[in-house]
């Protein structure tokens, strides 16, 4: 094991609430009976099976044996559920794991809707068009409760969404008013091709990303754009606090730098038009013939080691101590209401 201080002891890093923790123990029955079962496992992009294990747990003391691909490079989960069990794990252990909560709730409403303001302005400068006679056509996978189809919509674009989550259907439909649909999108017959398709926080979670990206290709028009947003592997410095342990979670399958979702996307007919290790990606489609895979093993590793080497030599979390003010002040105005008025007329301009 690369990082012995993830060898699988059943604790978590995270402080959990009741019902994290039983949602928890319940994932943990559904393996030990049987109910939950696992696909053979294989790089999800190279398909190669020559892996290096890294860790064996996540961040709730979940068991998750994490292996960096020797091929390709991409730290990945060697343990996928099959498609019934990945079902059932999104409809009732999931939102109560990650969200804390059983429900969809105007919270997490809130939170997404906040964080759409980041993706618009990402992709800001190629939604716009001298040529365009309306505003390009949005769907979202993964929708969720919806705030970021409905930051969207709030700005004039038509959009609509997709999720698996019954529950989360549900609220996006009655509480923002949304065009959202049960289902994933091969599930699902589109009928409007979309102008951008939005997959925020999904692509880590989906056990065949590669056959997901070639079924987006097919959907997306021509001239469309796709925009991928997910938790790169080399932004621990960023977000994570250096804490490798703290980023790891048994949801999601793969751990991408930039350029492991640049082997993903040339493996599947899309070239990256802006990206940045966030990750956040947007891009189109292309023709490549016989794409090239860059092993990124060594450098991801390097980087894995050297954040854990800072980790150890700040113990008392400096990145937290460092963002608190901001924090505290963000707190103060959600609190005395400040908050909505200081975001609508700043980020919705």
């Amino acid at each position: 094991m690369l990082f012995p201080e993830l060898i699988n002891d059943g604790k978590p890093i995270v402080k959990l609430n009741a019902f994290q923790v039983n949602a928890c123990q319940s994932f943990n029955e559904k393996l030990k009976t049987g109910i939950y079962q696992f696909d053979i496992p294989e790089c999800v992009i190279c398909g190669n099976k020559d892996f290096e294990e890294i860790g064996a747990k996540d961040r709730y003391g979940l068991t998750y044996h994490t292996v960096i691909c020797n091929v390709c490079g991409l730290v990945q989960s060697d343990q996928k559920l099959d498609q019934k069990s990945t079902e059932e794990f999104y409809n009732i252990e999931y939102p109560a794991i990650y969200s804390g909560q059983l429900h969809p709730s105007k919270v997490i409403f809130e939170e997404q809707y906040e964080r759409a303001n980041l993706v618009y302005r990402f992709l800001k400068p190629f939604l716009t068009s001298e040529k365009a006679t309306s505003k390009p056509h949005i769907l979202e996978v993964g929708c969720n409760a919806g705030g970021i189809l409905k930051h969207f919509a709030d700005r004039g674009f038509p959009v609509s969404g997709l999720d698996i989550n019954a529950e989360a259907v549900f609220f996006a439909r009655n509480f923002a008013g949304l065009e959202v649909s049960q289902g994933s999108l091969e599930s699902k017959m589109i009928s409007e091709n979309p102008d951008v398709i939005i997959y925020s926080h999904v692509l880590e979670h989906l056990t065949d990303p590669l056959k997901e990206l070639k079924l987006i290709r097919e959907t997306l028009k021509d001239d469309g754009l796709l925009y991928i947003e997910v938790p790169g592997i080399k932004n621990l410095h960023q977000s994570y606090n250096c804490n490798l342990l703290l980023y790891l979670q048994n949801a999601h399958i793969a751990h991408f730098s930039l350029i492991t979702l640049r082997n993903l996307l040339h493996c599947s007919g899309f070239e990256i038009i802006k990206a940045d290790e966030f990750i956040r990606c947007v891009c189109r489609k292309t023709d490549i013939p016989e794409p090239i895979l860059i092993n990124d093993k060594t450098d991801v590793l390097d980087y894995l080691k050297k954040v854990e080497q800072l980790r150890k030599k700040y113990p008392l979390q400096l990145f937290n101590i460092l963002a608190f003010p901001k924090q505290f002040i963000k707190r103060i105005m959600k609190y005395t209401g400040l908050y909505k008025i200081f975001f609508r007329l700043y980020h919705m301009r």
